[in-house]
């Protein structure tokens, strides 16, 4: 049953490190312009059984490159981060504005705490199970 520890910690640890990754590149290739954000799209989580339901808020932003465009955010809340109307950084991969995204810091910090969370996992995992495991066997 220890073996959960690593195998859970392993993936938390490898998806925060992909996070991490992406943003990176995204950000070192990718192109600026400033968007104002018009509002936010709520969005309400339905209840779960250890939660009652939630509401989230994704920001929605308009950017002119070439042609005038509306986008989604991708990383919801559950405050609104911005003012409406407050002008913000908009990051095009490759000059397409399919690939918007708002230049903040969430998916970064959010890359960072998946891979935190995973890493302390495995060395749980390597400092109390495996001690046990070998004390378990030795003679």
């Amino acid at each position: 049953m220890e073996i959960i520890f690593l195998i859970v910690g392993s993936v938390f640890f490898l998806l925060g490190l992909y996070m991490l990754y992406d943003s990176m590149q995204f950000r070192k290739n990718s192109d600026s312009v400033l968007g104002t954000v018009v509002g936010y799209e709520k969005v309400i989580r339905p209840a779960s059984r250890n939660s009652g339901s939630r509401i989230m808020y994704y920001l929605v932003v308009e950017f002119t490159y070439v042609n005038r465009h509306r986008f989604k955010g991708d990383i919801g809340s559950s405050a609104m981060s911005y003012n409406i109307g407050e002008e913000v950084e908009v990051m095009l991969l490759n000059s397409e504005p399919s690939t918007a995204r708002v230049k903040r810091p969430a998916r970064l910090l959010l890359g960072a705490v998946f891979a935190l969370i995973g890493l302390v996992a495995i060395i749980v995992f390597f400092n109390i199970f495996i001690p046990f495991i070998y004390s378990a066997f030795t003679f």
